[in-house]
């Protein structure tokens, strides 16, 4: 029988500083969000700093819900340019990656519905344009897992433990 290491995805997938705020997020507007979420990347001084976990982690969040951290090739993932990416947040990025400084994982969700199985990014644009210069095929991201089967339903802990074999 395997054992797996359960970790808590609300706790691996902190990034310090963080650029969005769970009470703002509720409280305010989207546009005052996307307002200060720039004000937090424009104020970064140093890389972020976030817990490092092997490619293959995996962690559940409160909703019972299982994610995967997987290293995925720019290529097979879909994100779109939504709201704004800004030039000198990717710029700055770019340079921390030259610099060998790790990006901390992107989040995203297996999308079977409309893209095969691709991996939908939900956060991580920045990162995303600032590796695609700095010459980097592939990222860690925290992938949200999905039923093939029936692809709007997520991954419960109890169906991933029951594939897994444990």
């Amino acid at each position: 029988m395997t054992t797996l290491n359960i970790l808590n995805y609300e706790e691996v997938s902190r990034i310090y500083p963080a650029t969005h705020n769970k009470v703002a997020m509720e409280a305010f507007s989207e546009f005052e969000i996307e307002a200060r979420s720039q004000r937090a990347r424009a104020s970064e001084l140093t890389p972020p700093v976030f817990s490092s976990y092997p490619i293959g982690s995996v962690a559940v969040d409160r909703f019972n819900e299982v994610y995967e951290l997987r290293l995925v090739p720019i290529t097979e993932m879909i994100f779109n340019l939504e709201g704004t990416q800004l030039s000198a947040t990717v710029e700055k990025y770019t340079q921390w990656l030259e610099q060998g400084f790790s990006p901390p994982p992107l989040k995203g969700v297996e999308n079977y519905l409309v893209h095969n199985g691709k991996i939908k990014i939900t956060n991580g644009r920045h990162r995303i344009l600032a590796a695609q210069k700095a010459g980097l095929d592939a990222l860690p991201v925290w992938v949200a897992l999905t039923n093939p089967l029936i692809p709007t339903r997520p991954v419960l802990l109890d169906d991933y433990v029951f594939v897994k074999g444990s």
